[in-house]
């Protein structure tokens, strides 16, 4: 096997989806991925808000289409979810850096886990919650590991952000 790497850049989703004539969907404005089925109800939504919009504007009627787009942006994606943390789930293989401290963290989960079909509200950390004192206990520097992913995501990410520059 052979390793690769790479650098993913993640920056807080675009708040306010309407500006002007322009409108954001799908992934362009999120966080990272809304995953597929995000990405085309959006996309659907988006079309739906630009037809309405170039109808009422022929009509002479006041457009609104394009900020109930923006609002339901806002209601469905931006106040859903907490952007940094989602962030800080990507981080847990950095606290835990070895195969070996994750093999042991997730072989103690030996329930089922509910399904999860929005990665924004997985249920991992529910688990690792309910594992915490036995990790404590077991393995207190493993413990002290996961600890750090409660850090701001500027600082548990901070080695990262000194070896990658934005990409604009």
């Amino acid at each position: 096997m052979r390793k690769l790497s790479a650098v993913n850049n993640i920056y807080s989703p675009i708040i306010k989806a309407h500006r002007d004539r322009v409108l954001v969907a799908g992934d362009v404005g999120a966080t990272m991925e809304l995953e597929i089925t995000g990405a085309m109800i959006s996309g659907w939504k988006a079309g739906q808000a630009i037809t309405t919009a170039v109808q009422e504007g022929n009509l002479g009627l006041e457009v609104t289409a394009l900020s109930q787009y923006a609002n339901w942006w806002k209601e469905t994606y931006i106040n859903y979810y907490n952007a940094e943390a989602f962030a800080k789930m990507l981080a847990l293989p950095y606290a835990l850096a070895t195969e070996e401290a994750i093999d042991y963290v997730f072989g103690l989960i030996r329930e089922t886990l509910r399904p999860c079909y929005n990665p924004f509200t997985t249920p991992i950390r529910e688990a690792l919650t309910k594992m915490a004192p036995i990790i404590q206990r077991e393995r207190p520097e493993v413990f002290q590991k996961l600890q750090t992913a409660g850090l701001p995501t500027n600082q548990l990410f901070a080695e990262l952000i000194k070896l990658s520059k934005p990409v604009l």
